[in-house]
């Protein structure tokens, strides 16, 4: 038997798609965003969830329903109102960016700023300080229902995702939190197996492409 933690970052947000840092803002998913969703929810028909979680974030919380609404194989984690069984937690919310929350990521303040900081922004979170929260959630709500073989899914964030990847040891730790790292694509699933509870395989899948252009894409 395997445990597997399946990760994705949620779906385009509006400030996704306005090159602004969002960081811990409330900030929607956009029609791409929620199609990006679904399409990651019918690539992942074939699996079959134990427990699922997202962040607080609206745009992480509606990702993780879409892609179960989508799965076909999940109707399990439906609560008996009908809503859908996704435990919220502040642990993965995305890092803090302090004052650059809200901000063009091209903006000179921000640009000039990350070159030597070690820290997010003005008043944001260091990449201990993510990394330390993220580990607690992992070592508390995840660690053991993979140790049971259990499959879960996790809808988080960018900055939270590449916290896993120094957790799982996938990457390691920068001392500029702003190094190149590999990409973390909106609504993209990342599947990690383990075997004993112990990380023994990593892969991405895919979810197909959208077209360029339509009705319910905003490009």
């Amino acid at each position: 038997m395997t445990g597997r933690l399946i990760l994705i970052r949620h779906g385009e947000s509006a400030f996704n798609a306005e090159d602004r840092i969002a960081g811990q803002m409330e900030v929607p998913l956009t029609e791409k965003g929620l199609q990006q969703a679904r399409d990651a929810g019918k690539c992942l028909s074939e699996i079959v969830f134990d427990a699922a979680f997202s962040s607080t974030l609206s745009r992480a919380f509606n990702t993780a329903v879409l892609i179960l609404e989508n799965s076909g194989c999940n109707n399990h984690l439906k609560n008996p109102d009908g809503s859908w069984n996704v435990v919220q937690h502040a642990d993965i919310l995305e890092v803090h960016s302090g004052e650059f929350q809200g901000m063009k990521k091209n903006d000179p303040r921000v640009s000039e700023f990350r070159k030597t900081s070690k820290v997010s922004g003005p008043g944001g979170e260091t990449v201990e300080q993510i990394t330390e929260r993220i580990k607690r959630f992992y070592d508390e709500q995840i660690l053991p229902l993979l140790q049971q073989d259990k499959t879960v899914l996790v809808s988080c964030h960018a900055g939270t995702v590449r916290a896993f990847d120094l957790i799982l040891g996938i990457a390691e730790r920068a001392e500029n939190p702003f190094a190149k790292r590999r990409g973390v694509h909106n609504g993209v699933p990342m599947v990690h197996e383990f075997e004993d509870g112990k990380l023994s395989k990593s892969y991405q899948i895919t979810p197909p492409v959208p077209p360029a252009a339509g009705p319910g894409f905003i490009e």
